[in-house]
């Protein structure tokens, strides 16, 4: 009965355990994203059609795009934790677990914003609603493609911060495949997480809009899909050596309990 009752308090601790980090990080990106409406109150300082952008950045629907930016990090960042308390109650890696999760969005973040709104230009934050047919809504969705890069950017520095305090704690192990597998569950939750959000949901954006934008978007959410599953595959296949604390004492593990080197 005993080992029954502690399943249920385990979970228990676990998700109170990620809600409270979860919130936590939530309260930081309120912060950070109180900061936003300064930086729009910039916006392209020097361009003749200057106060047309502000205005339009400004107007209507600022508080609700902006909303919709910011959501799926802090959904992320409860991912994070939510990871870092399963592995460091499973096998001593959820601080690599962690950083690497933060690390897979921020960089998923950076490829998605890169290569399809910048090198291939398919589409911008806001180009359903607004599409940037002339030079103000081409600025204005600029803004906000500069703004999910700068939530991109502050995301992979908290799992870089993440990842420099594991490597300080003995317990943690370092497992390339717990590793890899931690930034593809990272990347393909973000892919999830803002193709649902951006695209199915409230249409913000499409993946490439036109003719067959629905395939594109369901092709989105099955790579992120795959990226998960893949992630969590190796996550769950590394060996018991490559989860093993990299120091079991002050003087480290016996000769004997290292395995012989390969002839």
């Amino acid at each position: 009965m005993q080992g029954l009752t502690a399943v249920p308090t385990f979970r228990r601790s676990i998700a109170l355990g990620g809600i409270a980090m979860g919130w936590r990080r939530l309260q930081r990106w309120i912060l950070v994203s109180g900061l936003v409406v300064s930086t729009a109150a910039l916006a392209c300082p020097d361009c003749p059609t200057s106060e047309v952008v502000r205005g339009s950045v400004l107007g209507e629907g600022f508080w609700g795009y902006l909303t919709v930016a910011v959501v799926p990090f802090p959904l992320l960042g409860a991912l994070s934790a939510m990871m870092y308390r399963v592995g460091r109650q499973s096998r001593y890696h959820g601080a690599i677990l962690s950083a690497g999760v933060l690390l897979g969005t921020g960089l998923g973040g950076f490829l998605d914003g890169i290569l399809l709104h910048q090198i291939l230009q398919w589409h911008n934050m806001l180009s359903s609603r607004l599409p940037p047919t002339d030079l103000v809504s081409m600025k204005v969705n600029m803004f906000w493609d500069g703004l999910f890069h700068a939530f991109t950017w502050m995301t992979t520095v908290i799992g870089l911060g993440l990842l420099w305090r594991a490597g300080g704690r003995s317990e943690v192990p370092w497992s390339t495949r717990t590793f890899v597998g931690s930034l593809a569950l990272g990347w393909g939750a973000f892919n999830v997480v803002e193709g649902l959000i951006d695209h199915q949901l409230l249409g913000l954006h499409h993946v490439h809009p036109g003719e067959g934008q629905l395939a594109w978007d369901v092709g989105f959410l099955v790579f992120g899909a795959l990226l998960v599953a893949v992630g969590w595959g190796l996550i769950r296949g590394a060996s018991r050596r490559e989860n093993r604390p990299r120091r079991t004492g002050e003087s480290g593990p016996r000769l004997s309990e290292r395995e012989p080197l390969a002839e």
